[in-house]
């Protein structure tokens, strides 16, 4: 069922489909891995003239990013600097506009160094890194935005675009920025991938990155074992007891991803560093995890006389479900049903940006970019009619929005 008032709105994004799809290929070859500074400029520098061309009414910003320390693999720290992140500000002047953040970001966790690096359209998908997390997400912003301007509902919303450049890194650099800019607005759109089904992601775990620096005490493995103090026996011991308490508990996972340290074999080791991943359900869970991580890592360094020293946090606390989220999916809904779209709504263990500004009290919908699946894989692919499909759908969210408030 076609919406009258948006059927100019729905003519200019069949119009522009193939425009964005031809630059969505362009963008997807272009690798913008988190630390790849200059494909993320190239990516910025395409996305420009697009926003110039689709909706003129944005001025573009530059919003330089904090350095962000990361441990390395020989204890030390290191500053690490992210590409600018870029906000596109609307211009115009409208008092009694409802505002809106639009949001997503430009990084991808492909590694320039990946031979997963190209765009390859069959038939009804378009495999590519990035294809669906998150760059076509940028597509179905711009057309949103330049099918807005034939709209009633031009004038009755004010919408700002905020493209951050550290998301697949847990938004190290522009977290603080999130939560300044949620006080401005009345609700968030995100535009993330949804599942192929179109299912559409509610609540999600709250997710953090960590690290544990052991220290020990080295010696030569044969003649003076016992003087040694082993840093690989103290980490082998903490990420098998969180292994094995934390991944029974309902709700909680715990993830070692890489542990350093050591070196030959005759030498008892005096440095381990462990890098792990927390995700939790729920706030309580949260603090019952801390809670007993502390607990862990102080009985090792009496246990073993080892030194410790712990990095990270939850950046992205846990989205739980409110009464704005409430209204938020009714309208989603109400717009699935006039679309004769599937309404199907999850929750997640994976998280988005979204979780930060529903944590810094801005709800929002943070799946309503492309359809597609097997995301930060080689098989990732979005599918192509989404690009037409998911802005109609926002449209009529805002629709609805305008008129039943």
């Amino acid at each position: 069922m076609m919406t009258s008032s948006l059927s100019d709105s729905w003519k200019n994004i069949e119009k522009i489909q193939p425009i964005l799809l031809d630059n969505l290929i362009r963008i997807v070859n272009i690798n913008s891995h988190s630390s790849n500074i200059p494909g993320v400029e190239s990516v910025v520098t395409v996305l420009q003239e697009l926003f110039r061309e689709h909706a003129p009414h944005l001025a573009p910003e530059r919003i330089p990013l904090e350095k962000y320390r990361e441990i390395l693999a020989n204890g030390q720290m290191e500053q690490k600097v992210l590409a600018d992140s870029h906000f596109f500000r609307d211009t115009r002047n409208i008092p009694q506009a409802r505002k809106l953040l639009f949001m997503i970001h430009l990084d991808t966790v492909f590694l320039p160094d990946s031979p997963f690096q190209r765009a390859v359209q069959e038939e009804t998908i378009l495999k590519g890194p990035g294809a669906a997390d998150a760059k076509g997400g940028v597509m179905v912003i711009l057309a949103v935005l330049s099918s807005l301007r034939h709209s009633p509902l031009f004038d009755k919303y004010s919408i700002d675009v905020f493209l951050n450049t550290d998301e697949e890194i847990g938004s190290p650099g522009s977290n603080g920025i999130i939560q300044t800019m949620a006080k401005n607005y009345n609700y968030a759109f995100v535009f993330e991938p949804s599942l192929p089904d179109g299912s559409f992601i509610s609540e999600r775990k709250g997710n953090g990155n960590f690290y544990l620096k052991i220290a020990g005490k080295s010696a030569h493995a044969g003649r003076e074992f016992h003087n040694g103090i082993s840093a690989i026996h103290a980490a082998s011991e903490f990420v098998f007891e969180a292994n094995q308490y934390l991944n029974q508990t309902d709700g909680i996972t715990f993830n070692t991803g890489k542990i350093d340290g050591g070196g030959p074999v005759n030498i008892v080791p005096d440095l381990a560093i462990v890098r792990y991943n927390l995700r939790v359900e729920n706030p309580e869970s949260m603090q019952k995890t801390i809670s007993f991580l502390q607990n862990q890592i102080g009985r090792l360094e009496k246990k073993y006389g080892v030194r410790t020293e712990s990095g990270g946090d939850f950046s992205s606390p846990p989205k739980v479900w409110t009464p704005d989220m409430e209204y938020l999916f009714e309208k989603l809904k109400l717009a699935c049903e006039s679309l004769d779209m599937p309404y199907i709504v999850r929750s997640s263990g994976g998280v988005s940006d979204g979780n930060k500004l529903q944590a810094a009290g801005l709800s929002n919908i943070d799946t309503l970019g492309v359809m597609g699946n097997y995301i930060h894989s080689p098989d990732e692919f979005m599918l192509v009619d989404s690009l037409s499909s998911r802005p109609r759908l926002v449209l009529e969210i805002l629709r609805i929005m305008a008129e039943k408030k």
